[in-house]
């Protein structure tokens, strides 16, 4: 199982204080309480993040074991933790398209595109854009992952809908669209062979029977 990367979460470096730490949370747990954003799932999901976080980082003992855990992960060799923003997200995903363009032998295959902006629209990011960012940037960045997301079928495509719709709410009809649209694509792949086959007999039956008649 990933390790979790405590550091990112509260947006602090691996060499941080205890004090930096502590007003690192309290920032955080008094931007994303829960109290201040009932009915959002995502920001309920990252306060809870950001307490776990916390709650190992804050203790002495905890931490030096998370620390040495994370060093045998590879985490540690990030040095400079960074902080996620809307602009950070943005970025992320203008990465992504990018790598989607690329030619044949060097594109990302479908299930890395897939992991990619599964970890954009992760619950912390979708967080941090529905309290950091405004209409007009979630348009933008929904529009950057829609083209991303161009060469992915539908079963990839479906798992990320309801959270693209949550990042902007007002292009829900045009990634349903796009939905229904790989939908059918692959609706028809799964058709295409029997009807190749099927005309494929009935061109043979045609020429049999015109042959026969000339006959």
């Amino acid at each position: 199982m990933q390790i979790k990367d405590y550091y990112k979460t509260l947006g602090v470096t691996a060499d941080a204080s205890l004090q930096e730490i502590k007003g690192a949370y309290r920032q955080l747990m008094h931007r994303y309480h829960p109290d201040k954003n009932t009915n959002d799932q995502y920001t309920a999901v990252y306060f809870h993040e950001i307490r776990e976080a916390y709650e190992i980082l804050s203790q002495p003992k905890l931490r030096a074991a998370y620390d040495n855990e994370r060093y045998l992960s590879g985490l540690s060799g990030k040095k400079n933790v960074q902080k996620i923003t809307p602009a950070f997200i943005y970025n992320e995903a203008v990465k992504l398209l990018n790598q989607t363009t690329l030619v044949d032998a060097y594109k990302p295959t479908q299930s890395t595109v897939f992991d990619q902006a599964d970890k954009i629209l992760s619950d912390h990011h979708l967080a941090i854009l529905q309290r950091e960012s405004d209409a007009e940037f979630n348009q933008k960045l929904v529009g950057i992952l829609l083209e991303a997301l161009k060469g992915v079928d539908y079963f990839y495509f479906k798992d990320l809908c309801e959270r693209l719709i949550l990042v902007s709410r007002p292009q829900e009809v045009l990634i349903q669209s796009e939905l229904q649209k790989k939908k059918q694509m692959m609706q028809w792949l799964r058709i295409k062979p029997w009807a190749i086959i099927f005309v494929s007999v009935f061109i043979c039956l045609c020429m049999f029977l015109f042959l026969r008649q000339l006959k």
